[in-house]
């Protein structure tokens, strides 16, 4: 025997490896698609508020304004007045919170 023959192994014979012909096909994706889709791929939740980097420059100042108004009305207790609800974009929502406190 060469040194080249013990190095090659014959390959062997499939009954006789340990493989059993039942893992042979023992992985299958089938349906998996269907039941992922079945109540929806979702986005992965965010915990962040995200920046405003890129946002419109008058969206971006009226949702900080929105924010010193409602900071302003919780820590001085007063009611504002009829300028300063329009002046924001969004009057309905400060309206109802001032309705509920």
């Amino acid at each position: 025997m060469t040194a080249l023959q013990g190095i090659i192994q014959q390959p062997k014979d499939w009954k006789e490896s340990n493989h059993s012909t039942v893992n042979l096909c023992s992985h299958t994706n089938h349906n998996q698609n269907k039941k992922a889709h079945r109540n929806g791929i979702k986005k992965p939740k965010t915990h962040y508020a995200g920046s405003m980097k890129g946002v419109d420059s008058k969206v971006r100042d009226s949702t900080v304004r929105i924010k010193w108004i409602i900071n302003s009305l919780i820590h001085s207790r007063t009611v504002p007045t009829k300028p300063e609800i329009r002046s924001t974009r969004h009057g309905k929502q400060l309206n109802s919170l001032l309705s509920k406190s």
